[in-house]
């Protein structure tokens, strides 16, 4: 796995606490790319402590989201005194979104750090002096010297020459994470020891995980296991289909996932086998997420059916 820089807003000052909310926005493999310490940039900057790592050090750095977004603006009008950068447009809308925009945003650089010699915490250091004094102004006029074709020529004799490939500056800000956006990233906020609530699934005779993403197309929408009569019965997503399965066993042990496997329809397909893994829940809401999903024959050959990204299950309780 590549070491990254990741991205987030969150919904109020960076802490612990469980109610703080954040949101995937971005992130860059190898280093901090140019579009970070654009939104980064000036004095407003400032260290707390990481929501993906448990360090003892405060190694994420945070910044007032209106900041940012000005600081981008500022970036976008620079650059468009030479042209319309239609990849800073989508940067800044993306950005914009009311489900993205957040009262901080938050860099979590720590795996970066660790790819260097220095300690963690002189590098942090480092970073937050550098963001200080970068000036975006300067920046922008820096990237059209650098990334333009014609960047032998003066800096005033750019802006007078017709013949600077804008393709070739739209490519650049492609490798300088402007056009790098998701809201499904490696890491999930790490959730404080003390304060993480784990489903308490071990001490029911029936249990149920239903879908909590309704858009999934995760291959079940809901699963109902008793455990004493070890009758599971599932239902497809949209409702397309009913299953009622036997369960063969489960495992709570390995790697922190509930681990299922069953047999569908056991009657007619004694050597098909499903196996069904989910990770750990975190939170009041309960919330288990959708590790793996195979399918296994008789003969031990797997099958893994493909999910497109980590899909959740709400866990209920029944006694």
């Amino acid at each position: 796995m590549a070491n990254r820089t990741y991205l987030f807003s969150s919904n109020g000052e960076p802490s612990d606490s469980n109610s703080l909310v954040l949101t995937g926005l971005s992130e860059w493999n190898y280093e901090i790319p140019l579009l970070y310490k654009v939104l980064f940039s000036g004095n407003k900057a400032v260290e707390c402590q990481s929501l993906i790592w448990d360090l003892d050090e405060p190694l994420a750095i945070s910044i007032s989201y209106e900041v940012a977004i000005k600081n981008i603006y500022c970036f976008k009008d620079s650059v468009s005194s030479i042209y319309s950068s239609e990849i800073i447009k989508s940067a800044i809308q993306f950005l914009s979104k009311d489900e993205n925009k957040g009262e901080f945003l938050i860099l979590e650089p720590y795996e970066i750090y660790l790819l260097n010699g220095d300690s963690p915490y002189e590098q942090q250091q480092d970073l937050l002096a550098e963001l200080k004094s970068f000036d975006v102004n300067k920046i922008a006029e820096d990237f059209i010297h650098r990334y333009s074709k014609n960047n032998k020529k003066e800096f005033t004799s750019i802006f007078k020459k017709p013949s600077i490939d804008f393709s070739h500056l739209e490519d650049s800000l492609n490798h300088l994470g402007f056009n790098e956006w998701s809201n499904n990233l490696y890491y999930v906020p790490y959730p404080p020891k003390d304060k993480a609530v784990t489903p308490n699934y071990n001490y029911f005779k029936i249990v149920n995980f239903e879908l909590s993403n309704l858009d999934s197309y995760a291959w079940f929408k809901s699963i109902k296991i008793d455990r004493e009569s070890k009758q599971v019965h599932l239902i497809e997503h949209r409702n397309r289909r009913e299953f009622t399965a036997l369960l063969v066993d489960e495992n709570r042990e390995v790697n922190d996932k509930l681990n299922f496997r069953f047999n569908i329809e056991p009657k007619t397909k004694h050597d098909l086998m499903h196996i069904f893994s989910l990770m750990k829940g975190f939170g009041e809401e309960g919330i288990w997420r959708l590790s793996s999903s195979s399918l296994e024959k008789k003969n031990g050959e797997i099958t893994l059916r493909a999910v497109g990204s980590t899909e959740e299950y709400s866990f209920k309780e029944n006694t």
